[in-house]
């Protein structure tokens, strides 16, 4: 039995639509590929602080009073160290990552068009220049 859902006949500006919706892109700074090795060494790195601060705390509690060490094997106990800890941020939704795409390819251009505008305005005050100084 399939784990999948039927597919349905749909229109391809339906499909087009819901695929803007339910797909991602990686909006945390990084590669597309990189999330396959920094998702696992960011869970390492927080694993590895909460087993050396576990273990510092074990290392303390034989030279602290009762109430203290109490406190201790109970926040060991319930992964207090844990809390707060590393999360993946959420993705960008494929719609609005293709808005946010589109919008700087836009202003990438409009920059193209306004640096040839004063590129072309500097160069006609220079020619101006140099007719005045008789060259």
């Amino acid at each position: 039995m399939s784990k999948h859902r039927p597919t349905i006949d749909m229109p391809p500006a339906e499909k087009k639509r819901l695929s803007y919706l339910k797909d991602c892109r990686p909006s945390y700074g990084n590669n597309v590929k990189a999330a396959r090795k920094a998702v696992p060494a960011h869970k390492a790195i927080e694993n590895r602080n909460a087993r050396r601060t576990t273990k510092h705390a074990l290392a303390v509690l034989p030279n602290v009073e009762d109430n203290a060490a109490d406190l201790i094997e109970s926040s060991l106990t319930h992964d207090v160290y844990r809390v707060g800890g590393w999360t993946k941020g959420a993705d960008t939704p494929l719609g609005e990552w293709v808005k946010n795409q589109n919008m700087s390819r836009i202003g990438r251009v409009d920059g193209k068009v306004s640096r040839r505008i004063k590129q072309a305005a500097w160069q006609e005050r220079w020619q101006a220049y140099l007719q005045r100084k008789g060259r």
